[in-house]
């Protein structure tokens, strides 16, 4: 959709990548895994990261206070940090692309 009405894709997030269970540790690809990286490299995007499914994502989003402000330091904060760097990236790329030179 994006392409055809030429809105540049900035890069790909998988959400919902992994649930880590808060008792055992034990990893479960609910979705399946990958998806959004292997889309990444067939549109030649970057991958920007994978966000956990992880119940204090949900809490904090409906308290309306972002995780990384309630939780920071977590990795589900850092998930979600890591992915915003690389975006704020490609956004700076973009940007120098149309940002006309000053005389």
């Amino acid at each position: 959709m994006f392409q055809r009405v030429h809105v540049p894709i900035l890069g790909l997030v998988e959400n919902m990548s992994v649930f880590v269970c808060p008792d055992c540790g034990h990893k479960a690809h609910i979705f399946a895994h990958g998806g959004a990286e292997e889309a990444a490299r067939r549109l030649r995007v970057p991958y920007l990261g994978a966000i956990p499914l992880h119940e204090a994502i949900r809490a904090t989003g409906d308290e309306g206070t972002p995780l990384v402000v309630a939780q920071p330091g977590t990795p589900e904060a850092e998930a979600f940090a890591a992915a915003a760097r690389g975006l704020a990236g490609q956004i700076s790329i973009q940007a120098s692309r149309v940002v006309p030179v000053l005389r």
